[in-house]
């Protein structure tokens, strides 16, 4: 008796949750899209980001762009976990 054909997709879902590897991945989707979410000048004015713990690092080339993301830390923390489909992030630091 022939099994019912699985989509790619769903299965490649399955693995990415057993492996507890989800997380990991929209980690790293978020680097990678940071100038889609972000724009091209912020992008250019980022130097490093990383996740750890719930908390995004942002570094920074400029005090102003600085000054103004601390005033929108929500709607950042909005937008990237919109963007992840999921709770990724609960704060995010600017350095």
């Amino acid at each position: 008796m022939a099994k019912d054909p699985i989509k790619i997709s769903d299965s490649m879902q399955q693995m990415l949750h057993k492996f507890r590897l989800k997380e990991p991945m929209a980690r790293y989707d978020i680097m990678t899209t940071w100038e889609g979410i972000m724009g091209k000048v912020v992008a250019n004015h980022t130097l490093k980001i990383y996740i750890k713990q719930k908390c995004m690092y942002v570094h920074l080339d400029s005090s102003v762009l600085r000054n103004e993301f601390e005033m929108s830390k929500t709607k950042i923390i909005e937008l990237v976990n919109k963007e992840a489909k999921m709770k990724l992030i609960a704060d995010v630091m600017f350095l």
